[in-house]
């Protein structure tokens, strides 16, 4: 006998939930595949600014966002789109909400804003489902492919912070010491003129 999980089972009420409901509104097979709010675990993400977090659905249906640099928050998304704040830093919100809506198929008509007296991201306008091909056109900077280019990014700034130059000397150090080497009188590549004006 075939045995199905308690998590499977949940994928498989929400799709045939949406399903019902797309068949009774006259959805196509894309605007059904865009409009499913499904279950996932972790998707890994990057937020406005490009910083890298993992998105978490939690058992509670609440959903938490884990910066790579320790940040995170948690909220809950109600009726209206809005995001409820529950714990962790508030203000990320307003950063990861555009590419948190991608990510579950939906586009804002308009930009929402955060709300510290509430602490919430309030969603303006209305929320426009997207087809498939949409939703994984406008969500690909967001997405895994957002993330690996915001660590290539940050991988090639830390290696052209630490790059040594021709006399080993990694590149901050070396330009302090030609400074300090102007500043003496010392030639520094510039032939006599840099002696000179060192000297004036």
């Amino acid at each position: 006998m075939f045995n199905v999980s308690g998590k499977t089972a949940r994928i498989l009420a929400a799709f045939t939930a949406a399903s019902v409901a797309c068949v009774a509104a006259g959805c196509s097979d894309e605007d059904e595949l865009a409009s499913l709010d499904y279950e996932y675990e972790d998707e890994q993400m990057v937020d406005d600014a490009g910083n890298p977090y993992t998105l978490h659905r939690n058992e509670d249906g609440t959903e938490t966002a884990v910066y790579d640099d320790g940040r995170e928050v948690t909220f809950r998304r109600d009726e209206n789109n809005n995001l409820n704040f529950v714990s962790g830093t508030a203000g990320l919100l307003s950063g990861l909400a555009m590419g948190y809506f991608l990510f579950h198929g939906l586009q804002p008509s308009q930009p929402g804003y955060y709300d510290k007296n509430t602490g919430r991201y309030v969603a303006r306008g209305n929320m426009q489902p997207l087809s498939r091909e949409e939703r994984d056109d406008k969500y690909r900077p967001y997405g895994a492919a957002g993330r690996a280019a915001s660590r290539a990014v940050s991988g090639n700034n830390s290696a052209a912070k630490a790059q040594p130059n021709n006399d080993g000397v990694k590149n901050g150090t070396n330009a302090q010491n030609n400074n300090t080497s102007v500043k003496s009188g010392a030639k520094t590549g510039f032939g006599s003129a840099g002696a000179r004006s060192a000297a004036s």
